[in-house]
């Protein structure tokens, strides 16, 4: 099976965590939701953006991070209703704490029957002028280094052991496995002893109405889609004596492919 593998470094990386406030955590993996965003940035053009959220796609990831580190920052609120402009900092501040993973080398892979995107996404990588911002993950300060991009074939087998590393799994209604034929994919991810996790996926923009000093307003908001995952991490695999979990492999690396579908 070809699929586009992308060799990804950053410096440092904070992929947060919805709802964390006071406390920015981070995910040790990018969700799916920030590496789509990193595809569409590449391809740059609306009209190839929309003809690739409109195929169905499959990603997978695999990362690893030299360390993880907090800092102490502040968050400014500059908005015109909250200036103080008595105090030495103007707008209302919030003290936040920070979570950055540092030294971050990521392997991201994209599988799809569109295969002009491989080209099209190989090309733009080295034509800055074709993106839409700057290459990142996580934050915009998060840049990235694309240490290499290419096709490669990838092939099935059993595999065992422990995965140094780490990798989201989804559930089975969202794998790429369980499509196919023998799989046993359903009992392998009953098997992960670890706790299942919405992850946060495609979005649509929705319109929310409503009243602010007796007038009708509306703002706009994302509405994601999240897909049940489990994420392994230095985690041995689940094994079986009866039965042989076969994935695709990529240097010893299972790659477990989510589907990404307009739903």
């Amino acid at each position: 099976m070809k699929v586009l593998k992308f060799e990804l470094y950053q410096p440092t990386a904070l992929y947060r965590i919805p709802y964390s406030q006071s406390r920015w955590l981070t995910y040790i993996t990018p969700p799916y939701s920030t590496i789509i965003g990193f595809f569409c940035n590449i391809l740059g053009e609306k009209s190839l953006i929309s003809s690739f959220l409109d195929t169905t796609n499959y990603i997978a990831v695999y990362s690893k991070f030299l360390s993880k580190t907090k800092s102490y920052s502040w968050l400014r609120n500059l908005s015109k209703n909250r200036f103080h402009v008595e105090t030495e900092h103007i707008g209302s501040q919030s003290p936040i704490i920070l979570e950055d993973l540092n030294d971050v080398h990521l392997h991201i892979y994209l599988y799809t029957e569109q295969e002009d995107f491989y080209d099209k996404l190989i090309k733009n990588s080295s034509l800055p002028e074709k993106w839409l911002h700057h290459l990142h993950l996580g934050r915009s300060e998060d840049w990235v280094q694309i240490n290499n991009i290419k096709v490669i074939n990838v092939g099935k087998r059993p595999i065992y052991g422990r995965l140094e590393g780490s990798t989201w799994v989804a559930n089975p209604n969202d794998s790429l496995y369980e499509t196919e034929e023998n799989s046993h994919y359903k009992e392998f991810y009953s098997k992960l002893a670890t706790a299942e996790t919405l992850i946060s996926s495609l979005y649509e923009v929705r319109k929310i109405s409503f009243k602010s000093d007796n007038k009708l307003k509306a703002n706009y908001v994302r509405n994601f889609n999240y897909i049940p995952s489990k994420l392994i991490y230095n985690n041995d695999l689940p094994y079986s004596a009866t039965k042989n979990y076969e994935f695709y492999i990529d240097d010893d690396v299972p790659l477990f492919f989510t589907k990404i579908k307009k739903r």
